[in-house]
């Protein structure tokens, strides 16, 4: 019977224990005030589990105030002990009976250990195990067994046989139950306690990164709407004058103001010359600059690709002829249309076929044209000195060109293959390079057969 009462009393304190702790959770300071409300719980706690005790004779009955108190020390400390100890020991003198010291020492004795347990859990030491919890557990009992001496003489060594094995066994067991739930929510509290500060603190970076990324983009669409601007007067105020020196030079270069001597009419051809150079890198940079800025429109054309390579077969003729070159090209045996914007791919392949005349002084330069079931290829293929390998990863970056042979000049603007991956990439397609010194390279634009 004593052994169902004290699992009984114990059960209904692990229950109360359990409900306190979901009460207390959500304070997350260790204040005065969370101290003085948490003592006040497990006072009434106390309270409430002396309500309901067990009685060994008349006038001497046993609760498990011992473990409420010693785990209020143990985990709320002094004061919160303190609070809990005077509610407890203010009911038991109310209480009175011939039991009425012993209950009031057990009290006192199991707050001052809790209390002591609790300075030594804050100077780290490792007081929470399991080991520790019991000799803890059972060195309170101990000390609340040999209280019994305080009972009158003819009931005190009656009492203790009845309650010695419970109370040195389960007890102690009782206390390392509700010590390791009330940690075990101490611990999810300080995880939880931790994760919301860790959101916080990821929250306000996201925040602040949101910040930094709308300056950036405000400052980009500035940037943007200024290099707009920019374009637009570059377009006036440089094209405009060029093209008046490029056209007078002319003028002057077939003798309409004048006769000229041989060295006048070289010095002349070298002002056109450089002045359509320079109007070509003007025309380039304004591309270029257009395709970052999206500032460039994409039609959605029927394109018929034999005629469209046909035409830049035709431009580039005379200049391969003048080289001994043997420009030629090749198509799949039906014809083939597709849907994109025409003028950016004969601005594309114009550049790679182009740049393969150009760099080649000996051999052939071959467009080939095939398809696959939703894309088209032009490979470009000529027989120059080829790109070394190093040089394939930045030979699509501004300013850019491959080396050249002693008998190749400097002109060109380097900016031809930079704009014709822009574009390519506008289309919806790219430009793969294959090369090896010495024998040639392979430039293949590959487009989606419809947009």
């Amino acid at each position: 019977m004593v052994i169902l009462g004290i699992l009984q009393n114990i059960a209904l304190l692990i229950m109360l224990s359990a409900l306190l702790q979901l009460i207390i959770r959500r304070w997350t300071t260790d204040s005065v005030a969370r101290q003085l409300f948490t003592g006040l719980l497990y006072g009434g706690i106390t309270v409430i589990g002396m309500v309901t005790p067990f009685t060994v004779v008349p006038g001497i009955f046993f609760d498990g105030r011992s473990i409420i108190l010693a785990v209020a020390g143990l985990f709320g400390g002094p004061l919160t002990v303190t609070v809990a100890a005077l509610m407890a020991l203010g009911y038991r003198l109310y209480l009175g009976g011939p039991g009425v010291v012993m209950g009031a020492s057990v009290i006192i004795e199991s707050a001052v250990l809790g209390a002591l347990f609790h300075e030594l859990r804050l100077r780290r030491l490792p007081v929470m195990r399991y080991h520790y919890l019991w000799l803890f557990g059972l060195l309170v009992h101990a000390i609340m067994l040999a209280l019994t001496l305080t009972l009158p003489a003819d009931t005190g060594p009656s009492v203790a046989r009845q309650i010695a094995l419970p109370v040195l066994v389960l007890y102690p067991i009782g206390f390392v139950l509700v010590s390791r739930l009330l940690l075990d929510q101490e611990q999810r509290t300080l995880d939880e306690i931790a994760l919301r500060r860790l959101n916080e603190s990821l929250e306000a970076q996201v925040a602040e990164r949101t910040r930094d990324l709308e300056a950036v983009n405000q400052r980009l669409a500035s940037e943007s709407e200024a290099k707009t601007r920019f374009l637009r007067s570059m377009s006036h105020e440089l094209r405009t004058p060029l093209n008046s020196v490029i056209g007078f030079s002319d003028i002057l270069g077939k003798g309409m103001a004048g006769e000229l001597n041989e060295e006048q009419r070289r010095q002349i051809e070298m002002i056109g010359g450089a002045g359509r150079h320079l109007l070509a890198l003007i025309n380039d940079i304004l591309d270029l600059s257009r395709i970052e800025a999206g500032a460039v429109s994409v039609e959605n054309d029927a394109v018929d690709v034999r005629e469209l390579v046909d035409e830049i077969i035709a431009a580039l003729q005379h200049e391969a002829e003048g080289k001994d070159l043997v420009l030629t090209a090749e198509y799949p045996a039906k014809d083939l249309s597709m849907i994109s914007d025409s003028r950016k791919l004969s601005q594309i392949l114009l550049n790679l076929t182009n740049n393969a005349v150009k760099f080649t002084e000996q051999g052939s330069v071959h467009v080939r044209v095939s398809r696959s079931a939703d894309a088209v290829s032009f490979a470009v293929e000529d027989t120059g000195p080829g790109i070394a390998e190093e040089q394939l990863a930045s030979i699509f970056s501004e300013f850019t060109q491959g080396e050249r042979t002693p008998d190749q000049s400097a002109e060109g603007t380097g900016l031809g293959l930079a704009i014709s991956r822009g574009l390519a990439d506008m289309l919806g397609g790219h430009i793969d390079v294959q090369s090896e010194v010495g024998r040639g390279s392979i430039f293949t634009l590959t487009l989606p057969i419809g947009r």
